[in-house]
């Protein structure tokens, strides 16, 4: 009769469990640094430079950016004109990509693993420098 209240409070974990797993909660998941708890979708925003923006020349070009790296990202990886200039464990804020040389130039933000995999989530926007 003294061992009702724990096969109860087991029966109760059980018929739970399904639902803890797939809701990311228990189970050692923790909030991921996209704050979403492993359940929301990977995205990258550049709100700055504008997509087709024309720049100064001989200027520093930053860029700011907010991603979220979802279920399957880390951090991520930032390109110009398809080499990669920095990895970035920020998630969001600004980078100074260094004066650019005249002409019109990518700018591309990917969210990547921990191995630094691309997880096919990113955003590119072109600019003029003149």
């Amino acid at each position: 009769m003294r061992y009702t209240g724990l096969i109860a409070g087991a029966a109760m974990l059980l018929a739970l469990a399904p639902v803890l797993a797939d809701s990311g909660m228990g189970y050692g998941k923790s909030m991921d640094k996209g704050g979403d708890m492993g359940m929301g979708q990977a995205s990258v925003m550049i709100s700055a430079p504008a997509d087709g923006a024309m720049l100064p020349q001989k200027q520093p070009v930053m860029v700011s950016y907010e991603a979220v790296t979802g279920p399957k990202g880390d951090h991520v990886h930032i390109y110009v004109d398809g080499e990669r200039v920095a990895v970035l464990r920020q998630l969001s804020g600004e980078h100074n990509l260094g004066v650019l040389k005249p002409g019109m130039h990518k700018i591309g933000i990917e969210i990547v693993t921990n191995a630094h995999q691309h997880i096919g989530v990113g955003k590119e926007i072109s600019v003029d420098v003149r």
